[in-house]
């Protein structure tokens, strides 16, 4: 039998693109003393760093079997950014102020984890729209 991928990268994916599609801005809260996590440090408050996954503020966007990368500016330098699931606290829709706490209910559904790259979308409104037949 083949080895079965990951959910990690899909769920993520699935509300992450729920809320792009929605026209809700999606923050990411993060515990930036887990191991793997990269970060700058000098953002980093209390060991935490909220981070804001809006398409326009994000580049080189990937979702991973173990986490999420891409590129943002922190004061116009560009960082590279790693955030592996198990450091994520909560996904939040800004505007509800609703979270969802994301890292544990991905880790509680490891089922196969390995390190190939999952190919995530990035939407523009008019994307979205076209996807979800608007």
């Amino acid at each position: 039998m083949e080895r079965l991928k990951s959910l990690k990268p899909y769920l993520f994916t699935a509300y992450y693109d729920w809320l792009i599609g929605n026209k809700i801005t999606p923050h990411l809260l993060v515990d930036a003393k887990m191991p793997g996590v990269r970060v700058p440090v000098e953002y980093v408050n209390d060991g935490r760093i909220i981070l804001s996954l809006l398409p326009s503020a994000i580049a080189d966007y990937q979702c991973l079997s173990k986490g999420i990368s891409f590129k943002a500016r922190f004061k116009g330098k560009s960082e590279d950014i790693f955030i592996p699931f198990h450091a994520m606290e909560q996904l939040i829709a800004l505007e509800s102020g609703s979270a969802l706490p994301i890292g544990s209910v991905l880790e509680q559904l490891d089922l196969a984890p390995d390190d190939e790259v999952y190919p995530c979308l990035l939407y523009t409104s008019d994307a979205a729209d076209d996807l979800i037949g608007v």
